[in-house]
């Protein structure tokens, strides 16, 4: 099962840009990571965090390719004697497969940067090279678990 990347794009620029009320959060997580009882808490709950985005990426990576298989064309019949055809007809589902979960994965992740943003369009070009800046979102707890770091040593 794929995790959550923690480098991607919209959980890397969730961390870059904190709010006042996303950075008084970071540092209850924070101080929280330096708890030892506190601490497995965190775990627990980053966990449950990683475990649920990864669910609804996994789910929405199938409904989006069982989507395109429906209306993508027909495979036509393969010889079963002939390697080289069904060689490259499973790279082509491999890589229709990879883009579903990465369209899913970008989905998600964007849709928990703005959770609690009543100005976000997900249907608006404006995120996609607009000119106009939206506010930041509001301090979001998931994604702050998603983003959180390991406490220095």
């Amino acid at each position: 099962m794929n995790r959550v990347a923690p480098t991607h794009p919209a959980v890397s620029m969730a961390a870059s840009s904190p709010s006042p009320g996303a950075a008084s959060l970071a540092a209850t997580l924070r101080a929280m990571q330096l708890d030892p009882v506190a601490h497995r808490t965190l775990m627990a709950w980053q966990a449950t965090a990683v475990d649920a985005v990864t669910a609804a990426i996994d789910s929405l990576a199938q409904q989006l390719a069982g989507a395109a298989t429906l209306q993508g064309p027909q495979p036509a019949r393969i010889d079963p004697y002939d390697v080289i055809q069904a060689r490259a007809q499973a790279r082509r589902r491999q890589t229709q497969l990879e883009q579903c979960r990465q369209l899913a994965q970008d989905m998600v992740l964007a849709s928990l940067h703005h959770l609690d943003d009543p100005h976000w369009d997900p249907l608006s070009e404006q995120e996609a090279g607009g000119s106009t800046a939206s506010p930041p979102p509001p301090p979001n707890l998931l994604l702050a678990l998603l983003t959180l770091e390991p406490p220095p040593d």
